[in-house]
């Protein structure tokens, strides 16, 4: 599989619409559910939570959606302490025109993972 060119914010859209039942896939088969929040018109915000007791890691969870995204998976991913518990890391899944407007995230996955509560 090859990264994906994107030269407009359509295409962008259009990319991440079309993966996203790949990840929710992916996400199911790790254990977790997927759910989808923001425009799409930047980076793909989705959130991940644990579904079933048996569910991968969250870094596991990270390549594995990558992996599904574009083809390439990371080997470390960085994870940011967010509010309740959940934690959070971003990764680069196409190619963007160089021309599009300068957005940090601009092509990019940013991935939420909601901890299991402990019993």
């Amino acid at each position: 599989m090859s990264w994906v060119h994107i030269d407009t914010l359509d295409q962008l859209e259009a990319f991440y619409q079309s993966i996203l039942p790949k990840l929710r896939e992916e996400a199911r088969a790790c254990g977790y559910a997927l759910g989808l929040h923001g425009s799409m018109r930047r980076d793909l915000d989705i959130i991940a939570a644990p579904w079933i007791e048996a569910h991968v890691d969250r870094d596991e969870l990270a390549r594995r959606v990558m992996l599904a995204a574009c083809g390439i998976p990371m080997a470390r991913f960085q994870w940011e302490a967010k509010p309740c518990g959940r934690m959070a890391t971003s990764f680069p899944v196409c190619w963007t025109n160089h021309e599009m407007p300068r957005l940090p995230s601009l092509g990019h996955v940013d991935l939420s993972v909601m901890e299991a509560s402990a019993r």
